[in-house]
């Protein structure tokens, strides 16, 4: 191992994110407010790498930003470190990324060495494949390594001190990771409608979840003017109907005294989606040209929507019938 530390010098910290299993951060929050996840992932890099990897950072798919835990390079004192890591902070004011420098960076870089030295050593050597005891020793020392820079991080990213845009994060606040998640989700998707639906409020609902989905979205098609689309029972796309169109006020009874599809009630659930719909309406009314719905998957995805690809083609569907 030691010769192993000697030729990797300095491991690659995505890779030791990778096998110190680093989870993201949920915005607990925000979920319990619209119904909608988000998080932020957890990235460690070196100060020497912070500019270029803030200029060209891009957010994991689905994710608000990231967490970017620095360790500092060894000419710098934390004074240095901090104060390096705030002014980039505001020189990427556009970068959704909280960035801090933990007060245990050497034992998170040392560690990190260990754990990269071990790991190489398992892989490379095939004298090991004859040795069962060796290898069972070293399989525990690895789980011993990554179970010590789990818990390293764990205090690393609770008790850092956080920048977001060159301002240091609430000291009452900064231990709770998913609260800062929660008001930077808030602050990027202040238009999200609520919908409380676990099915398909996500990117990627399972098969059932596509099943029951096709079967709202025929329901609607076949039944848009019977109370409730007609349902009897709580079928999964009666579910579907319930937490999504009727509760947003997108199928109701109108003041005729008809049941069709229309703009949101005025509930706190149906208030959440004015700004989707109103701006949706413009842009398909006023703007003298078609949308494809390409168009319209794209800009109820982007800020400040955010919806999930599972959900917007049955809101996209209410919309075309509240405006045929």
């Amino acid at each position: 191992i030691n010769q192993a530390r000697g030729e990797l010098g300095e491991p690659s910290l995505d890779h030791v994110s990778a096998l110190s299993n680093l989870q993201p951060i949920l915005a607990k929050r925000l979920y319990q407010q619209t119904g909608t996840m988000r998080w932020l992932t957890r990235r460690i890099v070196r100060m020497s790498d912070l500019e270029a990897r803030l200029e060209r950072f891009t957010p994991d798919r689905a994710s608000l930003g990231s967490f970017i835990l620095c360790l500092p390079d060894t000419d710098h004192s934390e004074k240095s470190a901090d104060a390096r890591v705030r002014k980039l902070s505001l020189e990427h004011a556009d970068v959704p990324a909280l960035i801090g420098v933990p007060a245990n960076a050497k034992q998170i870089a040392e560690l990190s060495l260990e754990l990269a030295a071990a790991e190489r050593v398992l892989k490379g050597r095939p004298e090991l494949d004859g040795d069962s005891v060796a290898r069972r020793e070293l399989i525990g020392r690895i789980a011993a390594v990554r179970a010590s820079l789990e818990e390293e991080l764990t205090d690393a990213f609770s008790l850092c001190k956080w920048y977001l845009r060159g301002e240091l994060q609430s000291r009452e606040r900064r231990g709770s990771l998913s609260a800062m998640a929660s008001d930077i989700g808030a602050s990027l998707y202040g238009g999200t409608p609520w919908i409380f639906s676990e099915l398909i409020n996500r990117d990627d609902p399972s098969s059932n979840s596509n099943k029951a989905r096709k079967d709202l979205m025929y329901r609607m098609v076949s039944h848009e003017d019977r109370p409730k689309l007609g349902y009897e029972g709580m079928p999964a796309d009666a579910g579907l109907y319930y937490n999504v169109l009727n509760a947003l006020g997108l199928h109701a009874e109108r003041a005729d005294g008809g049941w069709s599809f229309g703009p949101p009630n005025m509930s706190p659930r149906g208030q959440s989606m004015e700004a989707l719909w109103y701006r949706t309406h413009n842009l398909v009314t006023e703007s003298g040209k078609e949308i494809t719905l390409a168009e319209l998957y794209e800009l109820w995805a982007a800020q400040p929507f955010g919806l999930r690809a599972g959900v917007v083609p049955v809101l996209a569907l209410a919309f075309y019938f509240a405006h045929r």
